[in-house]
């Protein structure tokens, strides 16, 4: 399966038959610098797709902070906010 976006391809191939893994990560407030924060996530890859969310607990800062996952890397995940959160923030990730 290919996923295309307007025509583009935007990942793909994907097997459909892979298993995804989930995990759950927190942007702990210490852990922001120059507006970022990195966090390890065991199995990711540069290649990985991947699905990042916000838990309900966490849903209203996340936005009011525009947190969003600005980069991946092998074991990890960047996310990149306009403000900093006051709290902590839990995130929840699928890959494969």
């Amino acid at each position: 399966m290919t996923i295309r976006t307007n025509g583009q391809i935007i990942a793909g191939p994907i097997n459909i038959n892979e298993t995804l893994s989930t995990a759950s990560v927190s942007l702990v407030v210490a852990n922001w610098s120059n507006n970022t924060q990195t966090v390890t996530v065991n199995g990711i890859t540069s290649n990985s797709l991947v699905w990042v969310s916000p838990a309900n607990s966490s849903l209203a800062e996340y936005g009011d902070c525009k947190v969003y996952c600005s980069q991946q890397g092998t074991n990890s995940l960047t996310f990149t906010c306009s403000t900093t959160p006051s709290n902590a923030l839990t995130v929840e990730v699928i890959y494969g």
